[in-house]
């Protein structure tokens, strides 16, 4: 499998990474608690070491604990406190995301991992026989992998073993790769690129597999072959709609969920998945727009303009929290999208938040290259 060229993952890489200390209790090693748009640092545990361009997946969280990949290893902290809970040994090589799902960390990347949460102890682990550096998703049955070899595949959450494997482009050779996978109710569907002409052009692809069997029930081609166009990332479903996103044309596109043909197109494309909740969906652009979207026609409810690229947006309560790349993490009113606050603006501070959002309300948590936060909103 030669090397393929695909979007930066911003939110999964991170310059310098420590290996995370104990956490930050109420012993008086907490920093005062700021105030900003109504959000609260509950705590801050501090990194004491550092290494350079490590991996750090987007986190995840089980209400309880916090869930990341760093330095090389999985590493479990205490939601309340921020204390550290257990550290378990992982390949460099991915994940992009971790997933807390009950009572598991499950992930991909060079192998297939399953963990328990509470002890951070190995419940399988399995090498891959092509690594994933796609966006992963699992329900009660399996965990939903895509790879570099353009396959979509099912493990067992029980023991890992291999449920189906579905090649959705046999005909790509080596050139093309699954960037996201995601489940809903009887359907897998996976976001994937094509790479044509040397690799000067691409096309992206939204596919629908049954998610029992792995059979096809569809495939969506964004584009001709005449640019460059991928679908950048996880498609989410919205009741009859499945919005794919395209980070290299900046769109974002709505597709029937049944046959998947296009009902809209709108620009806003991120390398991240959109987030639906009360029937609006939000979407942190790659050109730094943050929209709110009716996502059964794709009409906008309110725009908001960051100044920096949006690499992870999240929902608490009342409001959206957008993490950019260099300008921090902006607060924004999830009714209008005014712009409350920015917290760890890096103009202002030496310190910010930058490895993706994990939320449980109301609580969010977040990771930088000198710290883990908890943070509260209102």
């Amino acid at each position: 499998m030669c090397a393929v060229f695909r979007p930066i993952r911003l939110a999964s890489v991170l310059t310098l990474v420590g290996v995370l200390s104990a956490g930050c209790g109420d012993d008086g090693t907490n920093p005062p608690a700021e105030v900003d748009g109504g959000i609260v640092t509950v705590w801050r545990t501090p990194l004491d070491s550092i290494a350079d361009n490590v991996a750090l997946s987007d986190p995840a969280t089980d209400g309880t604990r916090l869930f990341v990949l760093a330095a090389g290893a999985v590493r479990a902290f205490d939601g309340p406190t921020g204390a550290a809970l257990w550290r378990t040994p992982s390949t460099l090589n991915g994940p992009v995301n971790l997933i807390a799902l009950n009572g598991r960390v499950l992930y991909a990347g060079a192998e297939a991992v399953s963990l328990d949460g509470a002890t951070g102890n190995t419940n399988w682990r399995i090498t891959l026989p092509n690594s994933s550096l796609a966006r992963n998703d699992a329900d009660a049955a399996a965990l939903y992998i895509g790879s570099d070899d353009h396959r979509v595949s099912a493990r067992s959450i029980t023991d890992g073993h291999l449920l189906w494997t579905t090649d959705v482009g046999s005909d790509w050779g080596d050139d093309g790769y699954i960037n996201g996978v995601g489940v809903s109710g009887d359907t897998v569907y996976a976001g994937a690129e094509r790479l044509l002409d040397g690799r000067t052009h691409s096309v992206g692809y939204t596919v629908a597999l049954n998610r029992q069997t792995g059979a096809l029930f569809w495939k969506t081609a964004n584009g001709g072959g005449g640019d460059r166009r991928s679908i950048s990332t996880a498609p989410v479903v919205s009741g009859g709609i499945v919005l794919a996103s395209d980070a290299r044309s900046d769109a974002l596109i709505g597709l029937d969920r049944l046959t998947g043909v296009e009902k809209w197109r709108i620009t806003g494309g991120s390398s991240e998945p959109p987030t639906v909740q009360g029937g609006t969906a939000y979407v942190g652009s790659a050109t730094g727009t943050v929209l709110a979207i009716d996502p059964a026609t794709g009409a906008r409810r309110w725009s908001r303009n960051l100044p920096d690229v949006v690499t992870s947006l999240a929902l608490c309560n009342d409001r959206v929290m957008a993490l950019t790349r260099a300008r921090g993490l902006s607060v924004l009113n999830r009714a209008d999208g005014a712009l409350l606050a920015t917290l760890y603006d890096r103009n202002k501070s030496a310190e910010g938040p930058s490895a993706g959002l994990a939320v449980f309300a109301p609580f969010v948590f977040t990771f930088g290259d000198k710290a883990a936060y908890g943070l509260r909103c209102p």
